[in-house]
């Protein structure tokens, strides 16, 4: 049977494929087990197809479609064999087999916690379920958007509303127990998830800039396809860098490499929330990290 099959190549575009995976046999009884690589080798060339095209499999084994066990923000490093199955709980989760939750965002484990990180940021799709389930209102945005560009134009309250909502979801669903809940990672977590080392510092306003470097190494300015960072426009009115990659305002979640532990856009794209703030004496500071952008 290869109905959904048919059904998400033609969604992408990308029906003139079809031949290609019936060649190879696969049906959607298959979908979910599908790698990046295999995609690849099936003719679809381009990354930010092959990620879409994972997420919507992935959704035709779990059903439906948001952020982190003790869960976080940020695109998917695929099993390399369409045998490796995903993992069935976040504590279960490892690079190679992400926990899926019930909006079909991946989660993996990050360095020196228990905390298992979303691969990309929250998805515009995302939180449109969100707003449809509590009739929040979705945030404007200036520029248009598909669904799996990360969504913007989200307080921090915002951000922790959608975080309780999808805990409660989640619970309800049965896709994850009463001892683990969604939230924002914290300063020290996103650290963790960028490849930083332990830093003892107290808050984050006092390990601000104490460590070298940026998401893609150690020299400034970023090389072109390292991440989707400002360049150019008309609208800015400070002095422009050199163009590091094709997109105007935000692109699709997972359109650039992963890091070592297979998260993607820690820098640019959007900047991401964390839990706390600046700093005790700042406490309606809160911490944003990770882009060269306008828009949250």
């Amino acid at each position: 049977m290869i109905e959904k099959l048919t059904s998400i190549l033609t969604a992408e575009a990308l029906d003139h494929l079809l031949s290609n995976f019936t060649d190879q046999g696969v049906t959607d009884a298959i979908l979910g087990d599908l790698s990046d690589s295999d995609l690849k080798n099936l003719g679809v060339e381009k990354l930010g197809e092959r990620k879409r095209l994972l997420s919507a499999f992935k959704g035709v084994i779990t059903t439906e479609v948001v952020a982190e066990q003790k869960i976080a923000s940020s695109s998917f490093a695929a099993p390399d064999s369409p045998v490796q199955k995903t993992a069935t709980s976040p504590t279960e989760a490892t690079k190679e087999s992400p926990f899926f939750n019930t909006l079909g965002m991946p989660f993996v484990p990050i360095p020196r916690f228990d905390t298992r990180f979303c691969v990309w940021p929250v998805r515009v799709q995302d939180y449109e379920a969100y707003c449809l389930a509590t009739g929040t209102a979705f945030p404007s945005c200036p520029f248009t958007q598909d669904g799996d560009h990360p969504i913007v134009g989200v307080t921090w309250n915002d951000a922790k509303a959608f975080c309780a909502w999808l805990t409660k979801k989640e619970r309800a669903d049965g896709k994850i127990d009463s001892e683990t809940a969604y939230r924002l990672p914290t300063d020290l977590e996103w650290s963790a998830a960028v490849g930083l080392p332990h830093e003892p510092e107290a808050s984050p306003g006092d390990r601000h800039l104490k460590l070298p470097g940026y998401p893609w190494g150690l020299r400034w300015l970023p090389p072109n396809n390292a991440g989707n960072y400002e360049h150019d426009r008309a609208d800015q009115s400070w002095e422009p860098w050199s163009r590091v990659d094709n997109f105007e305002f935000t692109s699709p979640v997972g359109s650039f490499e992963a890091n070592q532990f297979g998260i993607f856009d820690l820098g640019g794209n959007v900047w991401e929330w964390c839990e706390e703030s600046w700093s005790h004496s700042y406490p309606g500071y809160k911490i944003a990290r990770g882009s060269v952008k306008i828009f949250l």
